[in-house]
């Protein structure tokens, strides 16, 4: 899997919605639901829904915090930790693990892709 097909699987589970080709998409913060906004349109008028671009989960350390905290479970969140630790092969301290450890470690822990051999 490219980093570019996991950068959508992130943006997927943290609930980004009508994710296009162009690395947009709806974003989740927005006050009305994707879904209410597609009801709201004529199939005509689909292209005025707003779309955003995708964050860089891979080289932002900011969109991977927002990310983490769709983690909301105990369980999941210690396995993450896990992940994190063996993503930076325990080399140094969680604080300075890179944005992309932490995508990779999120993606891992969420099973949106499988370790690599």
């Amino acid at each position: 899997m490219t980093q570019e097909q996991k950068r959508l699987k992130i943006a997927e589970a943290c609930g980004w919605k009508g994710i296009s080709s162009l690395n947009t998409g709806y974003a989740p913060w927005r006050k009305e639901s994707y879904e209410q906004r597609i009801k709201a349109c004529s199939s005509a008028d689909l292209d005025s829904i707003p779309l955003d671009p995708l964050p860089d989960y891979f080289s932002d350390l900011n969109a991977m915090h927002q990310a983490e905290k769709a983690i909301t479970d105990p369980f999941l969140w210690n396995q993450y930790e896990n992940n994190v630790a063996d993503a930076m092969k325990y080399t140094g301290w969680i604080c300075h693990v890179s944005a992309s450890q932490r995508a990779e470690a999120f993606g891992l822990t969420l099973n949106l892709w499988t370790k690599a051999p």
